[in-house]
């Protein structure tokens, strides 16, 4: 759950499987929970990985599907565009994502891999683009 420093309002973020799982989330505002609202469509199963907020209170939402690490936005109740942070292989799958951070204005993304398929998992750091240009 993360709570925005503005208002207060604390958002929440889950999978759910009606046929496939699909991330959705919801919010905590003025006292009452809204509705539920899908974040997701994609074909494949979401794996929710970690949410982080910037400065401008867009809530950065890291998943996978398969093999392809994806964040998505939500920037004051606007969804933005699904995006493809990185492709991996069948060793680099983003079996476990760290916890994201903000140096300056990149997002940093630590994640563990099994590069030689050894069950041994090897750590790597992400260096994305500008926190307010996803």
């Amino acid at each position: 759950m993360l709570q925005l420093p503005s208002n207060g309002d604390c958002y929440i973020f889950y999978a759910r499987v009606p046929t496939i799982k699909i991330l959705y989330y919801q919010v905590f505002s003025g006292g009452a929970w809204g509705g539920e609202v899908q974040l997701t469509s994609e074909s494949g199963n979401s794996s929710l990985l970690n949410v982080l907020i910037d400065p401008d209170e867009r809530l950065h939402v890291f998943y996978r599907i398969v093999n392809t690490l994806k964040d998505i936005t939500v920037l004051a109740g606007v969804i933005g565009a699904a995006n493809v942070v990185r492709v991996g292989t069948g060793q680099d799958s983003f079996s476990e994502l760290g916890q994201p951070a903000i140096l300056g204005t990149d997002i940093i993304l630590p994640y563990t891999f099994d590069e030689f398929n050894t069950g041994q998992a090897l750590a790597a750091v992400i260096v994305g683009g500008p926190y307010n240009n996803p």
